[in-house]
């Protein structure tokens, strides 16, 4: 089974931390993808210069590989210096990226394309979704548990639920967590060759609850981790947040 690993790319291929709590990527992909989605959602971005302007909220009108087109805010000063761009995507983290502006109009602002972005990342909190098939088996009290279905994943816990009582209550502590993660599209010849396996020592059951609707009963999970299980399991959140972007 592969193991979760690290990018030798860094920021060309992904995300990499970079300051303390933020990190960067300069994959065109990634970028692409993000602008994209300000301008399907028209989400509101707001422009920085030095000197303290800070404008309203404006939208991104459109891009392509070597520029963006931004709405042009009221007060914008004239100047052609860099500008920061700043904004929150779908899950309300803070995004900014810093461009030279190239030109104006009446009612457009031209800068070139953002050749890094940053992003103030909540690792301790950050969840993603993982393929559907994904699974997990845990010990409680020395009896295993398999049969589980593993439903998000961040740096420190995982949510996972089964279709009958759960058992796990709520300060329970589970040991030998082993969450297999497929791919999301099967590749050809023996599945299990990309399939991720984690293994975590042990953990505390912080909540649990029942979706009646969906007859799946959930339990929350964390994770006290060393260094070398919080990275793996960082690894593996920022792999996936880049195979959602590519979608």
């Amino acid at each position: 089974m592969a193991q979760t690993k690290g990018s030798k790319d860094g920021a060309l291929n992904g995300w990499v931390a970079d300051e303390i709590g933020y990190q960067r990527t300069a994959s065109l992909t990634i970028i692409s993808n993000v602008l994209k989605n300000l301008i399907d959602k028209r989400r509101f971005i707001n422009l920085r210069q030095k000197g303290g302007y800070q404008s309203g909220n404006t939208i991104l009108i459109s891009f392509d590989a070597s520029q963006l087109a931004i709405d042009k805010p009221m007060d914008w000063p004239g100047s052609t210096n860099k500008v920061t761009l700043a904004f929150r995507d779908e899950q309300m983290l803070l995004n900014y990226c810093t461009v030279g502006v190239r030109a104006t109009t009446d009612d457009t602002l031209f800068t070139e394309f953002p050749s890094e972005l940053y992003q103030l990342q909540r690792r301790s909190h950050y969840r993603v979704d993982v393929p559907r098939a994904s699974r997990v088996a845990l010990t409680l009290k020395g009896e295993n548990l398999p049969g589980y279905y593993l439903n998000d994943i961040s740096a420190n816990g995982i949510l996972i639920s089964r279709r009958e009582e759960i058992i796990l209550a709520r300060d329970d502590q589970v040991r030998n967590i082993t969450m297999v993660i497929p791919p999301d599209e099967p590749p050809i010849g023996n599945p299990e060759d990309d399939e991720t396996l984690i293994f975590i020592k042990e953990g505390q059951v912080k909540r649990t609850f029942l979706n009646r609707r969906l007859h799946l009963a959930y339990a929350g999970i964390y994770f006290p981790v060393d260094g070398k299980e919080e990275e793996m399991l960082l690894r593996y959140v920022r792999r996936r947040e880049l195979e959602l972007l590519r979608r």
